[in-house]
């Protein structure tokens, strides 16, 4: 495969086939050209640069255009709703088990409180009936934002922040998958909406863990069973979110 077809089918797969056909096969035709032409390293230089610059100025617009207001509004809602019931059961948790564990109550950090809206958020996009390019842009502006700020504000260090970051990206991946359930490979007996309740408890405490031990809390601490009841509850609640919000089965 040549390398302006590898380039049309990152640009396909980010911006979708109708930008690509008007913003960005001309502009690698001629890209092609003129390399052709002038092969040097300044002339290629200069040519990413123009790929670069185009693809700031689509990518945006690929990914914002078109949104229902409708939508944006339950994106907001599910981020805020579920960042609270996160911070709420956790600060409930530590204030009840922490004194038990021998030590002080662990106070939820930002870290661990913006997991709990990475699959209801994720889902949601999932769940539009926009083009599946704009859902993976939506995805990754989403995924990217709590990545900076939260890797930006930390005051824990750099293991626990590398440690939300491997956290965050995989749940980003499994919440993106998860929107399969009841269909093909992860049809299961019952109503999706229950499964994706618990595939998304289950999630949770897988991803979550790492993060956990980053942040130094023992798994013979008292908190800690009672820490893994957390991921159930806004589990549940996903689950009965999805109700409201049938996801379509995911294009191949």
């Amino acid at each position: 495969m040549s390398p302006t077809s590898r380039l049309l089918r990152v640009a396909e797969f980010l911006v979708g086939p109708e930008r690509t056909s008007l913003v960005f096969e001309p502009l690698l035709a001629d890209r092609a050209r003129d390399l052709e032409a002038n092969p040097s390293l300044v002339h290629r230089a200069r040519w990413w640069g123009a790929l670069a610059l185009t693809s700031l100025q689509t990518i945006p617009s690929a990914a914002l255009r078109g949104i229902p207001l409708a939508l944006s509004v339950d994106l907001a809602g599910r981020a805020v709703a579920f960042f609270a019931l996160g911070l709420a059961l956790q600060w409930f948790l530590g204030a009840r088990l922490g004194p038990r564990s021998g030590a002080a109550a662990w106070p939820p950090s930002l870290e661990t409180t913006l997991l709990f809206m990475v699959i209801p958020v994720t889902l949601r996009i999932r769940a539009s009936a926009l083009p599946v390019h704009q859902q993976r842009l939506l995805t990754l502006a989403f995924s990217l934002a709590c990545l900076v700020a939260t890797v930006a504000t930390s005051v824990h260090g750099w293991l626990v922040s590398a440690a939300f970051v491997v956290s965050f990206m995989v749940l980003a991946g499994y919440s993106w998958r998860l929107a399969m359930v009841g269909t093909g490979a992860w049809r299961a007996a019952g109503p999706p909406a229950f499964w994706r309740g618990f595939y998304s408890a289950c999630g949770l405490i897988l991803a979550i863990t790492p993060l956990k031990l980053a942040l130094g809390i023992r798994l013979v601490d008292a908190y800690w069973p009672g820490d893994n009841l957390i991921p159930y509850l806004i589990g549940i609640m996903i689950g009965l979110s999805t109700n409201t919000a049938p996801v379509r089965q995911p294009n191949p």
